[in-house]
């Protein structure tokens, strides 16, 4: 015979184990999602950075009438031969001049949490306005600067 209290309330171990299981799913196929999106946000940061550098570069070539050989020219703080870091703190940017200050090139080179974004490992930008991308295999992938 089977005795039920009409009174008690509450929930049965069954439904919470249910409840937790079905969060648990949605969690789980959420996650990698949420993820991508960050790491697709954060590379903003590089574009933002790249363009900030190639900015600083043609006021330099104006001032100067060649490009800087660094970005200790361009940059106050920065010394000579020295990595940029991303305002964001995600891309670790290097310029290099062309031969005889004709031009240059600027590499943005996902580091921490962002180097998991392998799609578009290294985004780069050259004073011919030629912008790039590559995966961490480097090769080309042409959605990283939309």
């Amino acid at each position: 015979m089977c005795f039920k209290n009409l009174n008690s309330k509450g929930f049965t171990l069954l439904e919470i184990l249910l409840v937790f299981l079905v969060v648990g799913i949605v969690a789980a196929l959420a996650l990698p999602t949420y993820r991508d999106i960050i790491l697709k946000a954060n590379r903003s940061d590089a574009i933002i950075s790249l363009l900030r550098l190639s900015t600083l570069s043609e006021q330099f070539y104006l001032s100067h009438n060649k490009y800087a050989d660094d970005f200790s020219e361009l940059i106050t703080g920065v010394k000579s031969g020295e990595f940029y870091i991303s305002e964001g703190g995600h891309y670790s940017i290097m310029y290099a001049s062309t031969s005889e200050g004709v031009g240059w090139n600027l590499v943005a080179t996902a580091i921490g949490e962002q180097a998991k974004d392998i799609d578009c490992a290294k985004l780069t930008m050259s004073s011919l306005g030629v912008k790039s991308a590559l995966n961490k295999n480097d090769d080309l992938n042409s959605l990283c600067w939309l």
